[in-house]
């Protein structure tokens, strides 16, 4: 005769049993990771050039997907610390919403200063983690927009401060070079002013909110002096 208690406790036990096999796994695996990891050239502690490529992916939906360029330089502050100065651009187009921004290109230029913390600076395969503080310089260029010869029309965005963190990973390739990956989330909220120049009726202003938040996805090197 089946005993249904029994087999609940049974199934339970093999579940139980699942979990600390997947969770012995993934010790093992993270174990072997720190273990056979190739030792690095400790290169966390020189100076180093940066330079990265990426994708730039706004939070607001009428902000298109764009590009990313950087540089930076990177000064040691102890065995797993840096202090990372960087300059980074980014491109986008912008899709129209009323009261708000108009077709056209943004363009900003974040100059930001990061602590960046090396979670394994003795291995060639080296995760870190990264924070900091910056200051956002904007531009919003707008695209072709139909209006009469007597109305012009241009939109400004006030630059200001921004706060980003992120969490990447540096791969040694060899003495003084390293390829990294990282993915950096940059927050930013700023105010952006309509000017409407009518020659029969005057200047006209108007002030909206933006948000330039932007999830930055990077692959760069750096070059240890």
């Amino acid at each position: 005769m089946l005993c249904f208690p029994c087999l609940i406790d049974n199934a339970k036990k093999n579940e139980d049993d699942g979990s600390m096999r997947g969770a012995s796994i993934l010790l093992i695996f993270c174990f072997l990771f720190i273990v056979i990891t190739p030792p690095s050239y400790c290169q966390q502690k020189r100076i180093s050039l940066n330079a990265s490529l990426g994708i730039a992916s706004p939070a607001s939906d009428n902000i298109d997907q764009g590009f990313e360029s950087g540089l930076g330089v990177s000064f040691p502050l102890s065995r797993t610390i840096s202090l990372c100065l960087s300059f980074m651009y980014l491109k986008s187009s912008v899709e129209e919403e009323p009261d708000a921004l108009l077709n056209g290109e943004l363009s900003m230029a974040p100059f930001m200063a990061s602590l960046e913390f090396f979670l394994l600076p003795e291995k060639q395969i080296c995760p870190f983690v990264t924070a900091g503080v910056g200051y956002v310089f904007s531009r919003m260029e707008i695209g072709d927009y139909y209006t009469i010869p007597e109305i012009t029309i241009s939109q400004r965005l006030e630059n200001g401060a921004s706060f980003h963190a992120g969490a990447g990973v540096l791969l040694d390739l060899i003495k003084n070079l390293s390829l990294g990956a990282d993915v950096v989330f940059l927050y930013r909220k700023t105010e952006g002013t309509t000017t409407i120049s009518d020659m029969n009726a005057g200047l006209t202003t108007m002030v909206f909110p933006v948000s330039l938040n932007t999830l930055v996805f990077r692959i760069g090197i750096k070059y240890f002096l």
